[in-house]
């Protein structure tokens, strides 16, 4: 067979067809997580007082469930954001602090908690566990979805924690003063 400029142009552009099946074939293509236009540090730091924040998931960096900070059958972990001050509630003990966004991160200032004893071990390790990641300056993500917008803390130790934001009944309209 005789190769004419029609069969070498014809193989060029096969070529790179055939690679880009292959390609997509080895790489599925991934939807990144579409975050709010505005989320940046000072949209967030506006945001984050508007909801009480419900953890809803945990999981460590292999993706397995960080069981310290869901265990059965207590109330799942909550953060309130007032003002300057943020605290957790649902811990054995009273956890909280002075916190800013910076950066896209949680930054808790002088992180205080009362140190009662847990008759509870499950809520004694729910606690320590909270404790660590708000010490890790976890870097924050909001994300808006059309039925609850949602909190993403992602930690050093690349922890991840998805908390679902509920308006708290003195924010529920933009409006409210």
């Amino acid at each position: 067979m005789r190769l004419t400029p029609y069969w070498i142009a014809a193989a060029l552009i096969a070529l790179p067809l055939t690679a880009c099946s292959h390609q997509q074939a080895d790489h599925p293509v991934v939807t990144p997580v579409l975050h709010h236009p505005e989320a940046s540090t000072a949209r967030m730091g506006q945001d984050l007082p508007r909801y009480v924040w419900t953890l809803q998931e945990a999981r460590t960096a292999a993706g397995a469930p960080l069981d310290a900070l869901m265990p059965a059958g207590h109330p799942p972990l909550q953060i309130v954001f007032e003002g300057t001050q943020m605290h957790v509630e649902h811990a054995c003990n009273a956890i909280g602090g002075t916190y800013r966004v910076q950066d896209g991160a949680l930054k808790v200032d002088g992180l205080l908690h009362t140190m009662m004893a847990c008759a509870d071990p499950a809520l004694n390790r729910m606690e320590k566990a909270a404790l660590h990641v708000l010490q890790q300056t976890p870097q924050l993500s909001l994300i808006r979805t059309t039925a609850a917008p949602r909190l993403q803390m992602v930690t050093r130790d690349n922890e991840t924690l998805l908390f679902v934001g509920k308006p708290k009944p003195d924010a529920a309209s933009p409006s409210s003063p």
